[in-house]
């Protein structure tokens, strides 16, 4: 039914699309998509309800502070398109508010991710909550669900309604944690603000999102300077567009993904991996994945350089800085025993974040080391500082040669 859409593409250690004879295919397909955003560890399919009876939602997603909860609905025929939609999409919203209020009161206090396994939910962590509905429908007629649902607009966290085209086609060109979550804030500031949202259009109102941009982005920061503002409206321009997604930036930025994708991978014989948690792992995990896809791109360049470059046996490192998160990220490449690799790695951490925070004011950050193309294979060794550096360590390292240079 959408093998229009490039359910091929690599996608690193995601789980397979679904077939359209399966069971719950939308449902699955809409999972599926999901994951293409917030990759497989932060994708929590069929989860049970209270005492582990009954469903919690089709689709949950935690990330960061976000809790996304997600229920799909499939009509069968075109006849009644908007009396179909009326109904099921009121179920649905009952169907959110229900797994929205089974985690918040502490009736479920864990949910099971296929690849970290239980994952503690904490209420006082996942402080926004946000509900999306799903619907595949025959007939493409477009309508207003806050019309047909008035409901929908009287609860306490945002719901959005999108039809199963409209997600694909965003989770496409919005694909990461970052561009997605984004997207979705967007989407409800316009809605709040009178602008009509129709399934089976979301692709225009995406457009109009970007007409809007320049002006919202001023009232925000009205001290914005212009470049910058055109360089960030370029940026959002690119991924309505599906520009970015047709580009070689893309290709670069899938390093990042690779990355990301086999965190959960621990490997235990070594020693810095003994003791650990699922909840380390996720949170290097998050921290990586709140990248957006353009960031992505150009570590993605810069990293590639590196690997070709440090084949001599030399060592390159650079770091790039997200000024809202305040965290400084860390890459270094050195064909040198792990060990040895990942202590420098932490040194250089702290140093990234020295430099970075003269400008940034950073306060944390995150360390990825791996190897040369000159070495069969890849591994990946991570670390992460959440503390601010001491005053007496900003001087120590701000005082030192620059390590980095590429």
């Amino acid at each position: 039914m959408y093998r229009d859409f490039d359910l091929d593409v690599k996608r690193f250690n995601m789980s397979p699309p679904p077939d359209p004879g399966d069971d719950k295919y939308e449902e699955r397909l809409t999972n599926w998509f999901l994951e293409g955003a917030f990759f497989r560890d932060f994708v929590y399919r069929d989860q049970k309800g209270k005492a582990k009876k009954g469903e919690l939602a089709d689709g949950l997603v935690l990330f960061d502070k976000t809790a996304l909860f997600v229920q799909s609905k499939a009509q069968v025929g075109k006849k009644g398109g908007t009396s179909w939609a009326k109904k099921h999409i009121g179920k649905a919203l009952d169907q959110v508010c229900y797994g929205e209020r089974m985690l918040r009161e502490r009736h479920v206090a864990e949910v099971v991710s296929e690849t970290l396994g239980p994952v503690s939910f904490d209420p006082e962590r996942y402080t926004e909550r946000t509900g999306l509905i799903v619907v595949r429908q025959e007939s493409k007629m477009p309508f207003v669900a806050a019309d047909l649902v008035p409901k929908l607009g009287m609860q306490k966290f945002p719901i959005h309604v999108l039809s199963l085209g409209d997600l694909i086609e965003v989770a496409t060109r919005f694909d990461t944690a970052e561009d997605f979550l984004w997207y979705l804030e967007e989407r409800g500031l316009l809605a709040a603000e009178g602008v009509l949202l129709q399934v089976h259009r979301e692709i225009d109102m995406a457009r109009v999102m970007l007409d809007l941009l320049p002006q919202r982005m001023r009232l925000r920061r009205p001290n914005i300077a212009e470049d910058v503002l055109e360089k960030s409206v370029e940026v959002v321009r690119r991924k309505v567009s599906g520009e970015m997604r047709q580009s070689e930036d893309w290709t670069r930025s899938l390093v990042v993904d690779d990355i990301i994708a086999r965190m959960h991978d621990r490997d235990p014989s070594l020693q810095w991996n003994v003791g650990g948690q699922s909840a380390d792992v996720m949170k290097v995990a998050e921290l990586l994945s709140a990248l957006d896809r353009h960031r992505r791109a150009e570590i993605g360049k810069r990293l590639l350089k590196a690997v070709e470059v440090a084949t001599d046996g030399s060592l390159r490192a650079f770091w790039h800085a997200v000024r809202w998160r305040r965290c400084c990220y860390v890459f270094l490449v050195w064909d040198r025993p792990r060990e040895e690799r990942l202590a420098l790695l932490i040194k250089l951490m702290a140093a990234g974040m020295a430099r970075s925070g003269q400008e940034m004011q950073t306060e944390i950050g995150v360390g990825v080391a791996t190897n040369s193309r000159a070495v069969k294979g890849r591994a990946y060794d991570v670390a992460a500082r959440l503390q601010p550096l001491t005053q007496e360590e900003r001087v120590l390292y701000l005082g030192a040669p620059d390590p980095f240079g590429i």
